[in-house]
């Protein structure tokens, strides 16, 4: 599970692999 910084100053959990 890697934490993406999205622009909406909010962090998304996605699972290793599913970067959208």
């Amino acid at each position: 599970r890697v934490m993406i910084h999205q622009p909406s100053s909010s962090f998304y959990e996605a699972p290793a692999g599913e970067f959208l």
